[in-house]
């Protein structure tokens, strides 16, 4: 229940072992973001920290939160969020919210593993400068619905 299929191209000239099941696509939404800071160059950067930036939801983004589709390694910890440093302003937190994410480990952080089952040390050293590794259920959402 709640497993992540991954699927991976595969041609005719590739044997099996060379299949690379890593990378999965997700929706990420990004809350507490300043309004200022809603741009493109901005969200390519976000996208950027939680692995390959595909696009942005425009029609569901600028209100609330920014919604993102980035390409992620699942065998890295997910990233819980990052510290934004302003200009003459308090830093803000901006927290990373994952569409349909399924089982991810709360103790590691990685995606396909439950807390019982993990072996993996409590990581409080951060992989990308500014960015958490603390989780929870918290980062799990449904995903958005569209009002077409």
């Amino acid at each position: 229940m709640g497993g992540l299929l991954m699927l991976s191209h595969c041609t005719s000239d590739k044997v099996p072992n060379e299949l690379s099941f890593s990378y999965s696509a997700f929706w990420v939404q990004a809350h507490g973001l300043p309004m200022n800071y809603f741009t493109l160059q901005n969200w390519s950067t976000i996208g950027a920290l939680l692995g390959v930036f595909l696009h942005v939801d425009c029609q569901n983004s600028c209100r609330r939160f920014l919604r993102l589709r980035v390409v992620v390694d699942v065998r890295k910890p997910i990233l819980t969020g990052f510290w934004l440093k302003r200009c003459g302003l308090p830093n803000v937190w901006v927290d990373f919210k994952y569409e349909k994410l399924g089982v991810f480990c709360y103790k590691c952080g990685r995606i396909g593993k439950n807390f019982r089952s993990c072996n993996f040390q409590l990581e409080m050293v951060s992989l990308v400068p500014g960015c958490a590794l603390i989780h929870g259920i918290i980062m799990t959402l449904l995903p958005v619905i569209r009002q077409d």
